[in-house]
């Protein structure tokens, strides 16, 4: 494990001070205590699980997205330097406070960070570069509302950077994208034909059974990546889209979410699937 130099230590522990009580809670509700006299005495009212048609609870895919928390994590090099992965690290800006990677870069050791990720996981309570779980890194405010309705082990996220995650992973920040509208050392090429290009070697965290039906919400460039990670499930697989024309992926049913909203419809979409206003086909 990377060791952490003594003033990032001292930054971190500024920064877990600054994040206050309010944000420990928010990060898990799992690990939160028993209620108090006056929250038990006032339930949270939360919507009913939505389901299927045939009663069968669902799994959600929500594709990542650029606009980061502002508390999100980094990993620090041997040289106290902040990592962001990049698709590019060649095309990336230079910054002396900043080193560039690409998730599958050797992080020393004989590891790659790819591999260093993992291994921090294993470990999740010392955190001690203060990574967010996948579902908090994003800024949007959709992702918790997913985790709210459906529960944390019923959401996962697709990542550019580092494929299908638990909604719990502890994910560092990183900016790679499939978008062909963003900068070049963002840009990671597109899977297709089932092949991940640029040598991801993309996590797949979901189980093969066991998970009912799985919905992906995401963009089209996104859905190649879905196909592709989900390709062993045994569970119906189901596209939304909202192009003139299905997205090309094998295997999955596609279904048109009908929106005038052009850029991040899918979170209308998520919003549609926590209210049970859009049909689930049994």
């Amino acid at each position: 494990m990377l060791r952490l130099p003594d003033r990032i230590q001292q930054h971190v522990i500024q920064h877990v001070i600054a994040q206050g009580p309010g944000n420990a809670v928010r990060s898990a509700s799992s690990r939160a205590g028993p209620p108090s006299a006056a929250s038990s005495a006032r339930p949270i009212r939360r919507p009913p699980v939505p389901k299927t048609s045939d009663g069968r609870r669902l799994t959600v895919v929500i594709q990542c997205a650029a606009s980061k928390n502002a508390r999100a994590g980094h990993f620090v090099d041997k040289k106290g330097r902040s990592i962001l992965f990049v698709a590019r690290p060649e095309k990336a800006p230079r910054n002396p406070a900043v080193a560039c990677c690409r998730p599958d870069d050797p992080a020393g050791d004989g590891r790659t960070w790819r591999e260093e990720l993992l291994r921090y996981n294993r470990r999740p309570d010392e955190n001690p570069f203060g990574l967010l779980p996948a579902w908090r890194l994003y800024r949007n405010p959709v992702y918790s509302e997913l985790i709210e309705a459906f529960g944390e082990d019923r959401v996962f996220i697709l990542s550019a950077g580092w494929g299908l995650l638990r909604a719990g992973f502890l994910t560092p920040n990183y900016d790679i994208t499939f978008s062909s509208q963003a900068e070049p050392y963002k840009r990671r090429r597109r899977v297709r034909d089932g092949c991940a290009a640029d040598g991801y070697a993309d996590f797949r965290m979901m189980p093969a059974r066991g998970t009912g039906p799985i919905v992906f919400l995401g963009g089209r460039d996104y859905a190649g990546l879905f196909q592709t990670l989900t390709a062993g499930a045994v569970d119906r697989r189901i596209v939304f889209y909202n192009s003139a024309c299905a997205p090309a992926v094998p295997g999955c049913r596609c279904i048109r979410f009908k929106t005038t909203t052009r850029t991040n419809w899918h979170y209308q979409c998520a919003r549609a699937l926590i209210a049970g206003t859009v049909a689930i086909p049994a």
